[in-house]
């Protein structure tokens, strides 16, 4: 099977996650399991990532921290650590060319920003192109809903916040502000204002 692993050039906002609590802004300390609660769970043998991926190639993350978000039409998606201070989201297509993609970075931009990431087989066949999002849990992101779908969570731990977006969606995607639990504001960005395009 001829499989095609992409390092991304990651695209967008990052995500992250460390076992002990760290300042997410001056004045919080927020940690892992309130940001992401799947990751305060044990692996069960449906987190890990299938065979004949390798994790070192997408930034070795380390095999034991994964856990699996769920899918959606084009892609499935998981989360794991990367040391002890970053979390990543992964992606993989499978079938054709597969597709594997991941997207580190530190808690504290995680909690002001959250991650993005789009990878794909080729421009030339969007079809086959994941374009998603992962926020902190305790933002509320049913204002981005229809522009955005929720991703089939593999538990009910994942939380509403891993959204996806299908290639073939015409209608361009704004910055919009979010309430979080607290009731401070959390500004979505979309890849095309992350990354300029």
């Amino acid at each position: 099977m001829n499989r095609k692993a992409l390092r991304a050039t990651v695209v967008a906002a990052v995500l992250v996650v460390t076992s002990a609590a760290l300042p997410a802004t001056a004045n919080e300390k927020v940690g892992v399991e309130e940001m992401l609660p799947v990751l305060g769970a044990p692996q069960v043998p449906g987190d890990r990532i299938p065979g004949g991926i390798d994790l070192d190639a997408i930034g070795g993350v380390r095999p034991e921290t994964v856990r699996r978000l769920g899918s959606d039409d084009v892609a499935e998606y998981w989360v794991g650590r990367l040391g002890s201070s970053s979390t990543c989201l992964i992606l993989h297509i499978a079938g054709g060319s597969e597709v594997t993609a991941a997207a580190c970075g530190s808690i504290t931009d995680f909690y002001n920003k959250g991650l993005a990431l789009q990878a794909g087989e080729s421009r030339n066949n969007p079809t086959r192109s994941a374009h998603a999002y992962l926020l902190p849990a305790d933002v509320d992101a049913t204002a981005l809903s229809p522009m955005l779908t929720k991703v089939s969570s593999a538990s009910d731990s994942t939380g509403p916040n891993l959204l996806s977006r299908q290639p073939q969606d015409a209608a361009p995607l704004q910055p919009t502000d979010l309430k979080r639990d607290k009731g401070n504001i959390f500004t979505f960005r979309p890849l095309s204002n992350v990354t300029g395009r």
